[in-house]
């Protein structure tokens, strides 16, 4: 039996070219984006990167545009695809999460922060979302459980649900009003997170 060696070469330089050429399009879209530029040009050079080359990259620029544009549905379509490539892409769990929430789906959103969680447990934003998520359906307790946990992982955004004169406040891993605050909580908040067990 005869091995047509080079026909197989062959066949692998295309599919090496058009590994390449699809991520110099990839590459673009991504400096668009960096840049803030135009979401729909983005989504032009994604669509010719996937005609060459379908990857969990792609798709993610893809719906970083969509999501600009407000097509949220096709964001959260292309983040699902995009999963369906590489299901260890935590970048694609958290930003489906942080859509769904922001459109009201916060029961849809806590499994993708959980997903993206499992992957990096050192990603503070990620606790953070959770943690509003939690706010929102109205389970204040584990909201500030994870405003915890990313304050001890450096989210300084969580920091406001210790520090918010006149609103809710996290203490001692609880959620309280300010009108249960003790003298000593309210010294608390002229002295910084030192003074609170994380």
């Amino acid at each position: 039996m005869k091995i047509d060696i080079p026909s197989k070469l062959h066949l692998s330089s295309i599919s090496t070219e058009s590994f390449a050429q699809a991520e110099q399009y990839l590459e673009r879209a991504y400096t668009i984006l960096y840049i803030g530029g135009d979401p729909r040009e983005v989504l032009r050079l994604t669509n010719i990167a996937m005609s060459l080359q379908e990857s969990s990259k792609a798709y993610i620029y893809s719906a970083f545009a969509k999501n600009i544009l407000d097509n949220k549905a096709g964001a959260i379509s292309d983040y699902t695809r995009s999963l369906q490539i590489d299901p260890s892409d935590k970048v694609s769990y958290y930003n489906r999460g942080l859509i769904k929430s922001n459109q009201g789906d916060r029961r849809g959103a806590i499994p993708d922060f959980n997903k993206a969680i499992q992957i990096d447990l050192s990603d503070g934003s990620i606790f953070d979302a959770r943690g509003d998520a939690y706010l929102e359906l109205g389970r204040p307790n584990e909201a500030c459980r994870y405003y915890v946990k990313a304050i001890s992982l450096g989210n300084e955004r969580s920091t406001c649900w210790f520090f918010s004169p006149g609103s809710f406040w996290c203490r001692d891993n609880n959620w309280d009003h300010p009108s249960s605050l003790t003298a000593d909580a309210l010294h608390l908040q002229s002295v910084g997170l030192s003074g609170l067990p994380i």
